[in-house]
């Protein structure tokens, strides 16, 4: 068993078997806390050596330092912005029941839309200032989530559309779906 902090004791787990992974949960009165446990043979082969990590890690690879909060339901409105340096990880405890991220770049104000942690696809979250957005990726292993936040560059969009009629196209899209209007040209 293992536990964080002041929190209770987990679940036991067996470290018998070297290779093996998985997760096992620490509850405390305000959090819970999910740990990553794999079990690997030392390089002598003798000795297991007993990992943990954080389930949840953020990671910045891009050249600024992001930051990233919780979609919660806080009467107050108020954001706890959590900030990943440039080129580091960190650990992230989730606490909202949401499981939403909103991201931006450190020292501004844009934000970009909720994004779920649930759902592990790449995804370009746009911007509306000189970044032009932030590209979040999903490595996800039995022991651990981590998201990566990697910088927009131009050719990363994950679609590209063209328009090869002789009419204006205006492209909405809201909560996910993309709508079309076609506008006849003048």
């Amino acid at each position: 068993m293992v536990r964080v902090e002041s929190s209770e004791w987990s679940d036991a787990f067996t470290i018998e078997a070297a290779g093996s992974s998985g997760v096992v949960t620490c509850k405390s009165k305000d959090a819970s806390y999910q740990l990553g446990v794999a079990v690997e043979l030392g390089k002598g082969g003798l000795t297991k050596l007993v990992v943990f990590t954080p389930y949840h890690i953020l990671s910045n690879v891009a050249e600024y330092d992001v930051e990233v909060c919780e979609v919660t339901e806080a009467a107050d409105g108020q954001r706890n912005w959590i900030l990943i340096p440039s080129k580091q990880s960190i650990p992230f405890w989730p606490r909202a029941s949401k499981k939403l991220l909103v991201f931006r770049v450190a020292g501004t104000c844009d934000e970009t839309v909720p994004l779920s942690w649930e759902n592990h696809r790449k995804t370009l979250l746009r911007l509306d200032n000189t970044f032009g957005g932030i590209d979040v990726d999903f490595k996800v292993s039995n022991s651990s989530i981590v998201i990566v936040c990697h910088p927009y560059e131009e050719g990363r969009a994950p679609f590209l559309l063209v328009n090869h009629t002789d009419h204006s196209i205006t492209i909405k899209e809201t909560d996910g779906s993309v709508s079309f209007e076609t506008l006849l040209a003048a």
